[in-house]
């Protein structure tokens, strides 16, 4: 099951790859779970030397708003990040608008 849904998310990604960009590409420094009222985002800081910042005014901070994205990607995304924060290894944060809402993370040690 999770090898279909590696699969489709990757297929997805190369889709919409062309209007997409890097948020930031490095270690984690932080990860922040908010829970206001009305509003639930957890948030990738990364470290001083995160490269690849394709995307302005981001400042190494990768959004990810718990209301648009299904529970079992969230589940995903918050896993990968603690596992490499944990590690110390790097992960790439990418969005599909342009933005700083995070739609893809890998834990990679180069940027491709």
């Amino acid at each position: 099951m999770l090898k279909r849904l590696v699969v489709v998310f990757l297929v997805l990604f190369f889709s919409v790859s062309a209007q997409a960009s890097n948020i930031a590409f490095g270690t984690l420094k932080g990860i922040k779970v908010y829970d206001y009222s009305g509003s639930k985002v957890t948030k990738l800081i990364f470290s001083d030397n995160a490269t690849s910042q394709n995307v302005p005014g981001c400042n190494r901070i990768a959004s990810i708003t718990h209301s648009l994205h299904s529970p079992d990607a969230l589940d995903q995304f918050i896993s990968v990040a603690l596992a490499a924060y944990m590690a110390g290894k790097k992960v790439r944060a990418h969005s599909s608008k342009d933005t700083c809402e995070m739609d893809f993370i890998a834990l990679q040690e180069s940027n491709f």
